[in-house]
């Protein structure tokens, strides 16, 4: 194994852990701490803030060793620093041809959903006209055509 530097061993005993540990190891403990020292969890608490941030600091430190280390040819961790999950040959991965048989299409096809949002778009565009006209026509063709009217009729009353 490679050395790692006190600073790193620091952040790895910071977290709780030992400096062989994996990377999801190391990113459910930060996640443990980060939970426990929140300062939202502890209101009255003023170095929880402190707190909260020496844990990020000790989290970054230790995943850039794991990822320095993965990339390090010369070093006994796995190259990917993530294992993968192990296959299974009981386990069928589904397939482009994985319906089954009773499972038809329907008649009419699926819009794409971009086709979809567009026609919503332009349902709320024509809604949008529709309002600024109904505006329009309250506000300034209607008094418009009451003052008219009511200059017609002041100008057909006889006053005499």
């Amino acid at each position: 194994m490679n050395k790692v530097s006190e600073s790193e061993a620091r952040s790895f005993r910071m977290l709780g852990l030992a400096p062989d540990a994996s990377l999801a190891e190391v990113r459910r403990a930060f996640r443990k701490q980060a939970m426990h020292n929140h300062p939202d969890r502890n209101p009255g608490d003023p170095e929880a803030e402190a707190r909260l941030r020496a844990i990020l600091d000790a989290y970054q430190r230790a995943t850039q060793a794991i990822k320095r280390q993965a990339r390090d040819p010369g070093s006994d961790r796995q190259r990917d620093p993530e294992p993968a999950p192990a296959e299974s040959s009981t386990i069928r991965q589904p397939g482009p041809q994985a319906r089954r048989p009773n499972q038809t299409r329907s008649h009419t096809p699926r819009r794409p959903l971009r086709v979809q949002r567009n026609l919503a778009r332009q349902i709320l565009l024509g809604l949008r006209t529709f309002n600024r006209m109904l505006l329009f026509i309250l506000f300034v063709v209607g008094p418009v055509l009451f003052v008219l009217a009511i200059i017609w009729a002041t100008t057909r009353t006889n006053w005499f």
